[in-house]
């Protein structure tokens, strides 16, 4: 087992170590460039900014800020101060935004000056005290926190709404987040001596944009390029970008990937110096084929490193550009050195076994209602991830899809992810989602929505009815098929299928 790191403690190491070097690069907006030392400072200065305002510890803090300066230093300064930090995604709505309101209670809230008039209104209104932060105003506080190290380790509280659509706070522990990144790197043998600047484009409300693409490249010493939300705008720039930003580490999520194939062919001759900048680039969060990561490495000679996370484990198995596992799987690589799994079997019509996790770096818990925090565990500290499995020839991990995402037709199992499979592999479908819907004699059925690259009026969906028949079995075959020209998604770029139905 790996042991637990306190973040402050190395932190401070990598500040006394790289005072000058570049830890964020802004070019969303006004373009900025912040050394660690000037961090530090930025740091400090809000910390003071809460003393100030009286902000008790053990209270939590929140913020509905979008990817900025701002909400870096905010994270940063919670965490460096043992304070909790729960963020809210800057496009919530006002009913989202008084529904994590009421459900955590939060001392302060910090927000940017874009908001709508009714978020504002709220906030500005409400019982709770709230703060407009700005970076002018973080350098214009007096200096009063030296450099004593906070005894209260700091804790991120994530949301997520996981496939059951029911909203619930996952709670880490910033020395455990820490550990976990700064190991996975060390894994892929990446070091204070490695050049690493990445491109910071997920969003800063989630995991993806505070962890992976935040806390993990700090974790070396690494420098982050903070941008807004990535969006379907962004493909026609991205190796512009990433040439222009000097970027040699990417982060990469299956639309992203998928979107760059799409326009691969066409954009390839003139970037085609820019994807050897590429040092090593990543890809997690959802499942992806391996056909769509041999046409990644095809198109740009850039090998995807696949891993397995959970939002409530962080990491679980990942590939890496050396080692036994060169070649390109179905799999998500190996599990790693500190990982603990064990499959339970399921019925015999599904291909796996339900996954269970031990790992020193799970979460807290969820936060409840009643404002407890509950961690699932078994008896052994296995946490069900609620994935299914198996391990392959290799000793490779390969995720088949999730026990939530199977129904029951008619006394078959059925797992939706299999259909969503073949269903991309039809030309010119981008994206595709099989979503549960009741059935008055099967039970259960699933209704299949499907994204083309290409107007809907031109497309022939006898057609592709037809592809499905010829390739599923009877009983697997969909109650309704229907065409959409846009999927709801989170921002890491994970289909929201409870908005489809």
């Amino acid at each position: 087992m790996q042991q637990i790191r306190n973040f402050n403690e190395d932190f401070n190491s990598i500040l006394n170590l790289y005072p000058e070097r570049i830890a964020c690069e802004v070019i969303n907006g006004e373009e900025l460039t912040v050394t660690y030392n000037d961090l530090d400072k930025l740091i400090k200065k809000t910390l003071s900014l809460f003393s100030e305002f009286k902000i008790n510890q053990n209270a939590i803090i929140c913020s509905i800020l979008p990817n900025s300066i701002e909400s870096i230093i905010l994270f940063l300064s919670c965490m460096q101060g043992g304070y909790q930090y729960a963020p809210i995604h800057s496009n919530s709505t006002l009913s989202e935004v008084k529904e994590w309101v009421e459900f955590l209670n939060p001392e302060y809230i910090f927000y940017g000056n874009y908001f709508d008039e009714d978020i504002l209104n709220f906030l500005e209104t409400s019982k709770i005290n709230c703060c407009n932060l700005s970076l002018d105003l973080i350098e214009n506080i007096e200096t009063k926190i030296k450099n004593k190290l906070s005894i209260n380790s700091g804790k991120l509280y994530i949301f997520s709404s996981g496939t059951t659509g029911k909203q619930k706070a996952i709670i880490h522990d910033i020395n455990k987040l820490w550990s976990s990144g700064y190991y996975f790197l060390r894994l892929h043998k990446l070091d204070f001596n490695s050049d690493f600047k990445i491109w910071n484009y997920l969003s800063h409300a989630y995991l993806g944009g505070l962890f992976n693409l935040c806390l993990i490249p700090f974790s070396i010493g690494g420098t982050i390029v903070i941008d807004d939300n990535f969006t379907g705008k962004n493909f026609l720039s991205f190796w512009q970008t990433i040439e222009r930003c000097n970027i040699n580490a990417l982060w990469l999520v299956p639309p992203i990937v998928k979107g760059l194939v799409t326009i691969g062919e066409r954009i390839k001759r003139k970037n085609k110096n820019v994807f050897n900048k590429i040092n090593i680039a990543f890809l997690g969060t959802a499942p992806i084929e391996e056909e769509l990561k041999n046409q990644f490495l095809n198109i740009f000679n850039i090998r995807l490193l696949e891993n397995f996370a959970l939002s409530e484990t962080t990491f679980i198995s990942s590939e890496f550009k050396f080692g036994e596992n060169d070649n390109i799987s179905k799999s998500s690589g190996k599990i790693l050195d500190y990982v603990e799994i064990k499959f339970k079997k399921i019925e015999a019509e599904i291909v796996g076994y339900k996954l269970l996790v031990k790992t020193p770096f799970l979460m807290e818990g969820y936060l409840t209602q009643d404002q407890t925090i509950a961690l699932p565990k078994d008896k052994e500290g296995f946490l069900d991830t609620g994935d299914i499995g198996y391990l392959n020839n290799n000793n490779d991990l390969v995720i088949t899809g999730r026990e939530k995402e199977i129904i029951k037709k008619g006394g078959y199992l059925i797992s939706l992810r299999e259909i969503e499979i073949i269903t991309e592999k039809y030309p010119g479908i981008i994206e595709s989602a099989a979503v549960k819907v009741d059935h008055k004699f099967y039970g259960e059925s699933y209704k299949l929505f499907i994204k083309f690259n290409q107007n809907l009026d031109k497309v022939n969906i006898n057609q592709i009815r037809d592809y499905i028949y010829d390739n599923l079995a009877k009983y697997k075959w969909p109650e309704e098929i229907e065409l959409i020209e846009e999927f709801p998604k989170t921002s890491s770029g994970k289909i929201i299928k409870k908005g489809l139905i």
